[in-house]
């Protein structure tokens, strides 16, 4: 049998060992290609590294030195140094506070790191942009604020979220409505989000989230304002909270329950309603907002929650009895002697609060 190859099969081989040969060479050209941009990149982050080493010593040596002309220290800024500066810059903003912070402020302001830090905010990519927000954070510029203002803006919800809470430390009330606009969808993690946001602000908008908790349309914005007035240690609260207890969302009448605990509600109506609700999750809270109010006058109350069918209810109802002190305490012990199942959540109650 004749082993000659037809000029058919001779080329269908040759071009076989073509491709391959041409993927081989594309294979180790790849490889090469991957090496160098490695290496590159590898002598970027080194240089960086030093860069940043190097605007620190400067810094620390300003701040904490006696300089007659901080000039000759710091070295001059350029458009490379955005990543590193930033780095630097936001450690020490992080870490130091009183006249110091605020003298490092004024050098940020000064030294032309602020331009830097607000172009990195606009151009880079999503890392670096938040950190640069982070770092305008501690400005008191009208620009700098801007900036800020503009990130609000960003299709990124990260870098959003970055924007919102600097708005929130810059005291930037003017922005509160665009941070609500964009965060009233009704969602639950939209919701903690923003009542994060709104208690950044502080016990001074105290009244606007008194407002904003009975006249906003969304529920979402109400519980937000709601469990934000929770956290601010407002000195007064102006919330018809027996009226949130009537709303029809859930999360209206379980932070409406907490509030009127927080601040030691004297009317026992939120109390009374938040205890028969058809949630389990207001009824918890009720057991949680009795204790914080330390209304002893309601522990029959919290006994009605210990049937709860709900084992979370019932062992909110157990920790606020213990919360309510020695009277409470004698109850749970009463309830840990019924026998039974039902005695089993009481003694265990018991039994965690006695570990030491």
């Amino acid at each position: 049998m004749s082993t000659s190859l037809t000029d058919f099969e001779r080329f269908l081989l040759e071009a076989i060992i073509g491709v391959s040969l041409a993927l081989a060479a594309a294979s180790i050209l790849m490889v090469g290609v991957l090496a160098i941009r490695r290496a590159a990149r590898d002598r970027l982050r080194c240089a960086q590294a030093d860069r940043n080493e190097e605007l620190t010593q400067a810094l620390n040596i300003v701040l904490f030195q006696k300089i007659e002309n901080a000039s000759d220290i710091l070295p001059r800024l350029k458009k490379e140094d955005a990543s590193p500066l930033v780095d630097a810059l936001l450690m020490l903003l992080r870490n130091l506070s009183g006249p110091v912070l605020k003298k490092l402020t004024q050098i940020i302001e000064s030294w032309g790191a602020e331009d830097i830090a607000c172009a990195q905010a606009l151009s880079a990519r999503r890392g670096g942009r938040i950190e640069a927000i982070a770092v305008l954070s501690y400005l008191s510029s009208e620009k700098s604020l801007a900036v800020i203002s503009r990130n609000l803006e960003s299709r990124d919800s990260y870098i959003q979220l970055a924007a919102m809470r600097a708005a929130a430390r810059r005291n930037a009330t003017h922005l509160i409505p665009g941070i609500i606009e964009r965060l009233k969808r009704s969602d639950d993690q939209n919701g903690r989000l923003l009542a994060g946001i709104l208690y950044r602000f502080g016990a001074e908008i105290s009244p606007f989230l008194s407002e904003l908790a009975m006249s906003a349309e969304s529920a979402t914005v109400r519980a937000a304002a709601l469990t934000a007035l929770t956290y601010v240690s407002a000195p007064t609260v102006s919330v018809d909270l027996e009226a949130c207890m009537k709303s029809p969302d859930v999360n209206i009448r379980a932070t409406a329950v907490t509030l009127a605990g927080a601040t030691h509600m004297e009317s026992d109506a939120p109390f009374l309603s938040a205890v028969s609700d058809q949630s389990a999750l207001v009824r918890a809270r009720a057991a949680s907002a009795i204790r914080t109010a330390e209304k002893r006058t309601l522990m029959d109350k919290l006994v009605e929650l210990y049937s709860d069918p709900v084992w979370w209810v019932r062992y909110r109802a157990c920790q606020a009895l213990l919360g309510l002190g020695a009277e409470g305490k004698a109850i749970l012990r009463s309830l840990s002697r019924i026998g039974g199942a039902e005695s089993v959540l009481a003694t265990e109650v018991l039994a965690e609060a006695e570990r030491p």
